[in-house]
Formats: C-alpha cells, sequence, structure tokens
C-alpha cells in the first residue's frame, strides 16, 4: 500500500480522550476449531456484488457497526494492531508523524508516541507484549516500553518499507528501500544485517521455522534468509521463478513448522500470486490474478493469506477480485467480485474458514472460503482502509482508515445472517 505525500499544512493531533466515541455491544459469538481440509470444484466463479448484503456506502454513510472509535489522529490513519494479551490495547500510527496506544474499553489513550519525522506507517508489538514498536517513513523506528511508558531504544535505517518483532522473543526485524534487512536485540540493540540487492526489501515474512525469514523486493525477487546464519546459501526466485512486478505481500504454511518443509505464496504487481515450495527451493504453481476490463488487466495483488489447517489460500486485487486457490489440486476454486471496489487487506479467521477483506470504500466483508457466500459486512468509515488487525479469537477486528479514525468490530449475532448456522461451517 503506497502513502499519499503529507500536506503542507501539517499538524500533530492531540489525544482528546472525549473525542472518542463507543457504540452499542451485543452478544459475542464463541467460536470452535477447525481443522479438516477442505474439497472444492476447480473453477468455480461466484459474483457476489453485494445485492441483498447492505446497501452501497454512499447511501450509508450514516450506518456505523464498530463499537468504538478512536478520532485523536484527525489525518489519516496508515496502520493498526492489537496487543497479543491485552486485547483492548490498541496501537496505531499515521500521517500526524505520531503513534498512539490506546485503551478500546476505556477510550483512554495510553500513550503519546513523539519524535517521528514523517508519518508513522509501522507498529508493532513484542510478542509478550512488554514492548511496542514504531516506524515512520523516513526511517525512524523507537521501541517504547508499554509498562513505563518510555522510548528503551531507537535507530535509523533508509526509507521504511516493512517492521515486525519475531514471534519467539524481543528480536525486532525491518526492511529498507535500500534493500537491508535489519535485526536488533531489544533492548541492548545488537544487530545483524541481511543485505542483497540494493533494490527496496518491500515486504518480508517469518516463515513456520522460527530461524527463516522470507524477503520480497522490489525487482519481483523472492528470497529466503536464514537469520542464525547470513551468509548460508538459501532459495532465491528470481526472473521466470519470480515476479515481473514489485513483491507486494507474502504469506506461508507448513505441516510441521519444525522442518524446513514449508509452502510459500507471494503476491506482486505483476498480478499473479506465486506458489514456492521451500523444500524442494522450486516454483510449484504460479496464479494469474488479473480480472476483466482495463482495471482487471493492470491488477496488483495487494494481499495473500493462508487459512489455518486448510490447504487454501485468498489473494485480493486492486481491481476488487478475491481468488480462493486450493493449494491441493493447485487449482482456482473460487473467483469473487467484491462491487468493484480494491480490496487492500485479507485476514483468514485462525480456526474457521472466514474471511475478513477490507477495502477502499471503507467496508469489511466477512466471506465464507467454502462457498464464497458473503456473510456480512460491516460499515462505520467513509474512506479507504489502509490496515486491518483480527484477534486470534476473530471475534474482534481492528481498522485504520484515510479518514482519519481507526474503529474496533465484533463479529455478533446481531451481526449476521439468522439464515446463516456458524457451527455448520466451523464443523465441515
Amino acid at each position: 500500500m503506497k502513502y499519499d505525500d503529507k500536506p503542507d499544512n501539517d499538524t500533530n493531533g492531540d489525544s482528546p480522550g472525549n473525542d472518542n466515541q463507543y457504540h452499542n455491544d451485543d452478544e459475542v459469538i464463541e467460536l470452535g476449531s477447525d481443522d479438516e481440509i477442505m474439497q472444492m470444484e476447480e473453477g468455480d466463479e461466484i459474483d457476489m456484488d453485494g445485492e441483498g448484503d447492505g446497501e452501497p456506502l454512499d447511501e450509508a454513510e450514516h450506518i456505523d457497526d464498530s463499537i468504538f472509535t478512536f478520532e485523536a489522529h484527525k489525518e489519516p490513519v496508515f496502520c493498526i494492531k492489537l496487543h497479543p494479551v491485552n486485547h483492548s490495547l490498541v496501537a496505531t500510527g499515521g500521517q500526524d508523524d505520531l503513534a498512539y496506544l490506546w485503551n478500546s474499553s476505556t477510550g483512554e489513550t495510553i500513550l503519546k508516541c513523539t519524535g517521528h519525522k514523517d508519518s508513522v506507517t509501522q507498529v508493532s508489538f513484542s510478542a509478550d507484549g512488554t514492548y511496542l514498536a514504531t516506524g515512520d517513513m523516513s526511517g525512524l523506528i523507537q521501541v517504547w516500553n508499554i509498562a513505563t511508558k518510555e522510548t528503551v531504544w531507537s535507530f535509523e535505517v533508509a526509507d521504511l518499507e516493512w517492521m515486525q518483532w519475531h514471534r519467539g522473543g524481543s528480536l525486532l526485524l525491518a526492511s529498507d528501500a535500500d534493500g537491508i534487512v535489519w535485526m536488533w536485540k531489544i533492548p541492548s540493540g545488537s544487530c545483524s544485517t541481511f543485505d542483497f540487492s540494493g533494490v527496496a526489501a518491500t515486504i518480508c515474512h517469518f516463515l513456520p521455522l522460527n530461524t527463516m525469514l522470507a524477503a520480497g523486493y522490489g525487482n519481483g525477487v523472492v528470497k529466503i534468509w536464514n537469520l542464525t546464519s547470513p551468509s548460508q546459501q538459501m532459495p532465491t526466485f528470481s526472473g521466470n521463478n519470480g515476479h515481473q512486478g514489485s513483491i507486494t505481500c507474502l504469506d506461508s504454511y507448513s505441516s510441521n513448522p519444525s522442518d524446513n518443509n514449508a509452502t510459500l505464496i507471494s503476491g506482486s504487481t505483476d498480478g499473479m500470486m506465486n506458489v514456492y515450495n521451500l523444500e524442494k527451493g522450486k516454483l510449484v504453481k504460479s496464479f494469474d490474478c488479473h480480472g476483466s476490463g482495463e482495471e482487471g488487466a493492470n491488477a496488483s495483488v495487494e494481499s495473500v493469506a493462508h487459512c489455518s489447517n486448510r490447504v487454501i489460500a485468498a489473494a485480493a486485487t486492486t481491481s476488487g477480485d478475491l481468488f480462493i486457490f486450493n493449494l491441493t489440486a493447485m487449482t482456482c476454486a473460487l473467483k469473487l467480485n467484491t462491487n468493484q471496489m480494491p480490496i487492500t487487506k485479507v485476514i483468514w479467521h485462525q480456526k474457521s474458514p472466514m474471511l475478513y477483506a477490507a477495502d477502499t470504500d471503507g467496508v469489511i466483508t466477512l466471506w465464507n472460503g467454502l462457498t464464497g457466500e458473503n456473510i456480512a459486512k460491516f460499515y462505520g468509515h467513509s474512506a479507504e482502509i489502509h490496515d486491518l488487525s483480527v484477534t486470534e479469537q476473530g471475534v474482534v477486528f481492528a481498522t485504520a482508515s484515510e479518514d482519519g479514525t481507526a474503529k474496533l468490530y465484533e463479529v455478533t449475532e446481531n451481526s449476521l445472517p439468522k439464515t446463516f448456522d456458524i457451527s455448520e461451517l466451523l464443523n465441515k
């Protein structure tokens, strides 16, 4: 996702706690487990244009399905993350050069993260929730101790592309426009670097094996790094085995995370989703995600996601097409058309084949990944959704928008159609 340049009359937003808005709260659905592999027909195409699923946004601007709205930023909000332990705590970053840590239960602004020089486009919590990292477009990264509300470490890289904590400890990783992937131990700041091409390292992804990282580059190359041994020869996919455009998104899955037998999926501005077998170091399949018309022909894959416990993946494009791929048969199982609105991010529910999709119209759609059914739409934003974060249970999700707000939503009995039996979906 690219961000607009900052206006000349840039202002810093204060944290007016009384500006935040609460909304109605309903009974939360308990979602169960799901581990059966899906069997799907090849090439099913479903036109889910939203008929009967809610009014178009211009007729529904007054509808707000969220349970809480955070309004301190005043300018576009680019990133959002839910705390890994206490889901009432939310971090956001925006065009106002600020990041906030706030409590959605009380409306309290816990920490206003100042000192950034440009739009804050990256926020990330450490695995245990002790630290919050914030990063801006200019490359300034700051790490905050949530308990003390103080900065414990900071560093500057080239223009920042990606930033995330390692899931196994206090290691923070980031990539920049110079093509360098950085890894720091926090709070000491001891550092390792992974330098490959001099081309922007646009996106990275931790593989199931904790010591491995996949990195995507602006020239279409996908490279695997061993974090414990930067010089070790690892698979690199380029040319006909890579992409013909910048890498925009990555995801992976493995039946046994303790070994290196993982499958990696990548999306690119070339409109393709690639599937790689990392054990064999080979490209397995390239899926064409271009749609119809001029927009479809020039579509970029903006987000890819693998469904937990099912060998299926979703790919979403700037032309509004949403594909579901069967990665066992290596076929396109479903193609959904979502009102032609570009999709910015997709995330699967962790324990069921339900897919959250955010779009540039400010709407979040919940899809049944088995049938292509449009389960529900969630309104509230008046502009593009830049980021989406979902809890592990999938009941609460949070959004960051161009309209200057961040919102929290719940999947409740009232938000789903009465004809929809979630237990049937979980048990399929």
